[in-house]
């Protein structure tokens, strides 16, 4: 999957590795034109989903994606069943086993970037991509909270990564000499969707937090102890 991804730019998120170590969803190199990679997903031996992606990480169009979709089908022996749905799908947070070493390696980053003399917006971008680094700890979506909307996406080209506190915000504090560690505590992401992460955007400046969340009435899980807190 990550030489596949290397090569075509088509992204596995967090469900897809699931999915495939739990050996229900399957990958296949369609060499035909266009290229595609085909995914598809089964449940008891019955063949419930398929969707195929083109380069780039596009959904590949249906007139294009029809003789690959068939010869997946041929081949299971099954006909497509609906589509699971999210809660279906029994999402999990899996932690990265170097998350702890790639977020005090960017805290420390931080540490050293502060006390720096260094051009305001240099200083604000420098400090900006170290926030993504912690945030990206764990995968960019292979996140510990995700929406209910999300959970119901099989693919990523919908999705967005989103910071609960906007890096802004937390930049701010940063500059401001509130501590590395309480403001690293707000550095959290959540996986939603474009429409989402659109809503989130207009929600004005002095919230943050979950109260984002609730003012654009998005209901997000908490995958690690799967509980729903906001």
């Amino acid at each position: 999957m990550h030489v596949e991804t290397l090569e075509t730019g088509v992204e596995f998120d967090a469900f897809w590795y699931q999915r495939v170590h739990a050996g229900v969803a399957y990958f296949f190199l369609w060499l035909g034109v266009p290229r595609q990679t085909v995914l598809a997903i089964w449940d008891e031996g019955i063949l419930t989903h398929i969707e195929c992606r083109m380069s780039g990480d596009i959904a590949t169009p249906d007139r294009d994606s029809m003789e690959a979709t068939a010869a997946v089908q041929e081949a299971s022996n099954g006909r497509l069943c609906d589509r699971p749905t999210g809660s279906e799908r029994g999402l999990n947070y899996d932690p990265h086993p170097e998350r702890e070493a790639r977020v005090s390696s960017a805290m420390t980053a931080i540490a050293a970037l502060l006390p720096l003399s260094l051009d305001k917006t240099h200083k604000r971008e420098l400090l900006s991509v170290c926030i993504w680094k912690i945030t990206e700890a764990d995968g960019k979506w292979n996140l510990r909270f995700r929406s209910e909307a999300a959970m119901a996406k099989s693919g990523s080209s919908d999705l967005r990564h989103e910071h609960i506190y906007t890096r802004k915000h937390l930049v701010d504090r940063l500059l401001d000499g509130e501590s590395v560690e309480l403001v690293m505590a707000h550095t959290i992401a959540c996986v939603v969707t474009a429409a989402e992460a659109t809503a989130l955007d207009g929600i004005p400046a002095d919230i943050q937090g979950w109260a984002r969340y609730r003012k654009a009435r998005i209901r997000v899980r908490d995958l690690g102890i799967g509980d729903w807190i906001a």
